[in-house]
């Protein structure tokens, strides 16, 4: 019967290291390619928000937090086709870090760029700036890099 305490206090434990990993992180991101017409692709961008978390808006603030950006590796071969579109949660607020109105991003939200491949690219790499912040307080900016395979 002792061991049961025990692997209680092991479970507890560990479900708290993994909520404090969670905040630690606030924003998950996922990659994935969406196949177009001919040798265009869609390179879909998913940020996932912590309840209570933000991300900001990709157009860039004078005296104010980091703007989301994608930023890929140049390679020949691809070109973008338009600038990224953004699909999911967005709100033009008055930001209380930064007091002043900025664009922000809650829950999920999607950018999508789409390029053409008039080369033999196989594969597309880059990374993904962002700043996340709760209201009071904001994570330092990070960047998470990402490869794309164009099939």
């Amino acid at each position: 019967m002792k061991i049961l305490p025990l692997l209680l206090f092991c479970f507890l434990g560990f479900a708290t290291v993994c909520q404090a990993q969670d905040k630690a992180n606030p924003v998950k991101w996922t990659f994935s390619v969406q196949k177009g017409t001919d040798k265009e692709y869609d390179l879909v961008f998913t940020a996932n928000i912590l309840e209570d978390w933000h991300i900001y808006g990709m157009i860039p603030q004078s005296e104010g937090p980091i703007p989301t950006s994608l930023n890929l590796n140049f390679v020949d071969g691809f070109e973008f086709v338009g600038g990224p579109k953004m699909e999911g949660d967005k709100t033009t607020a008055q930001d209380k870090v930064f007091k002043k109105e900025l664009t922000i991003h809650q829950k999920q939200v999607r950018f999508i760029q789409r390029i053409q491949n008039y080369g033999e690219l196989k594969t597309l790499s880059g990374y993904v700036r962002y700043m996340a912040c709760d209201g009071r307080k904001c994570m330092p900016p990070a960047n998470v890099e990402f490869v794309f395979e164009l099939k």
